[in-house]
């Protein structure tokens, strides 16, 4: 029992180390959304704390309400992001402008 705590512990803190940290930035989504964050997150959208999920190593989601913000890291550290946002009937997407 003791081999596999263990185990399960040294897979936990190597899986952990895998995912690239996110990195601080401001950004202009759409026509005048502002989505900040600090380094290590919380990743905030219009001033509020948004749910992040880890998708891949270097791939975040950030949700707020009917806004996704997509967040990925590019093999230079830099950050590239776009998102979406649910209409009535519809979904608007489009990228986000660093500042």
């Amino acid at each position: 029992m003791m081999k596999v705590v263990l185990v399960a512990a040294a897979l936990m803190e190597v899986s952990g180390a895998a995912h690239a940290a996110v990195p601080a930035f401001t950004a202009t989504c759409g026509k005048k959304t502002e989505v900040k964050a600090a380094a290590g997150g919380p990743i905030m959208i219009k001033g509020k704390e948004a749910k992040i999920t880890v998708e891949k190593d270097n791939y975040y989601e950030a949700v707020l309400g009917k806004m996704t913000v997509m967040l990925t890291i590019g093999a230079d550290g830099k950050p590239s992001l776009a998102f979406s946002r649910k209409l009535k009937e519809e979904e608007k997407k489009g990228t986000c402008t660093i500042k």
